[in-house]
């Protein structure tokens, strides 16, 4: 296990990590078992990333929540990671809409508006912002690139992989070439 944290340290060291939405949920069902999950939760909140949420993923981890416990427990996780809040950019309507359509057209059908903000934070600091997910289908490396996968063992449970994405101007670019007629 030792490995694996250092060398995710390596990848995520002094970036930006966007959490996810569905990492939030299993920290919520998961974080208070010994191992996997509190392991990666300690990981992040000791390395020098910063982890930083959306207003959509916040609104996705809350909405619909009608049990008050639930929804304290899930505020504690929001407020526990002391994640930085993005403001939204002023290129979300526009990129999210021009996602949807490229994801159309390559009938990846799962995507929500969640998915597509979070593809507008990654190609709005490219440099700087890492998306940390167990959503893999929904991020298409024909226009990311997956720079490292943290696997999460819960012995007899389940198996998480978490892997860390990173916008790929150029992949983009060139899908987007071939789909101009449709755009």
């Amino acid at each position: 296990m030792g490995d694996q944290v250092s060398s995710c340290l390596g990848v995520i060291g002094r970036k930006h990590i966007l959490i996810d939405t569905c990492i939030l949920i299993d920290l919520v069902a998961h974080l208070s078992e010994e191992g996997g999950f509190f392991d990666f939760y300690t990981m992040l909140l000791q390395s020098d990333c910063v982890p930083i949420i959306s207003p959509f993923i916040s609104y996705e981890l809350l909405s619909g929540e009608l049990s008050i416990k639930a929804r304290k427990v899930k505020e504690a996780i929001l407020g526990g990671i002391e994640a930085q809040e993005l403001p939204l950019p002023q290129e979300i309507y526009e990129w999210t809409q021009e996602f949807s359509w490229v994801y159309a057209s390559q009938k990846w059908k799962d995507a929500k508006m969640v998915d597509f903000s979070n593809l507008v934070y990654l190609r709005k600091y490219p440099n700087e912002v890492l998306l940390a997910t167990t959503n893999h289908k929904d991020f298409s490396l024909k226009i990311l690139d997956r720079v490292f996968t943290y696997t999460v063992d819960d012995c007899d449970k389940k198996i998480f992989n978490i892997s860390f994405y990173k916008w790929n101007e150029q992949k983009y670019t060139s899908l987007v070439t071939k789909l101009e007629h449709l755009l």
